[in-house]
């Protein structure tokens, strides 16, 4: 902190300040965890890899920041293959996720939608199809195809099956729709 500027002090409510510390932890946990794969998440041979990783935020805290500290955890993934997903989904290697103030509300549990524990955040995310299950058509969605996943569909702002389909993960299954 440079002289004379005083230290921001940690807000319940969504402020400027606040929203930017706790960006500012979600952007900093994704270098982190690209680091740790030790990949460049933008090359393309890097899209169909296996390994991969995914975060959970495993229990809520009053603030967000708290909660990136104490309750974040990432944990190793695999890809999942075209076997194992449902005839009407598709996995997504995730190539871009957003990081939204919504996302940094919902790890307080200050967000009108509660996810169930533990869950992934990332509501708006984009990436590569790597695998469609088999009443997929091929009109609609293929290998390959670049896709934005639409975020009052899938992942942690939703209350269907696809909650869990966060994007601060490698793969995500979702439906084809």
């Amino acid at each position: 902190m440079a002289p004379g500027i005083e230290q921001p002090r940690p807000l319940k409510r969504p402020g400027l300040t606040w929203i930017l510390a706790t960006e500012r932890s979600f952007i900093g946990l994704c270098l982190q965890t690209y680091q740790m794969l030790e990949v460049d998440p933008m090359e393309p041979e890097n899209t169909h890899s296996s390994a991969g990783i995914r975060v959970l935020i495993r229990a809520l805290a009053e603030r967000p920041l708290e909660n990136i500290e104490e309750h974040l955890v990432i944990e190793p993934m695999t890809a999942p293959q075209a076997g194992d997903i449902a005839s009407d989904e598709v996995v997504i290697a995730v190539r871009s996720v957003a990081v939204g103030w919504i996302d940094c509300l919902m790890t307080s549990g200050q967000y009108q939608h509660m996810p169930r524990l533990p869950y992934c955040p990332g509501l708006e995310y984009s990436g590569v199809i790597t695998a469609v299950g088999d009443a997929v058509q091929a009109e609609r969605a293929t290998v390959g195809d670049p896709v934005f996943v639409d975020c009052f569909t899938v992942g942690p702002r939703t209350s269907g099956p696809y909650q869990s389909a966060g994007g601060y993960s490698s793969y995500a299954v979702v439906p084809a729709s």
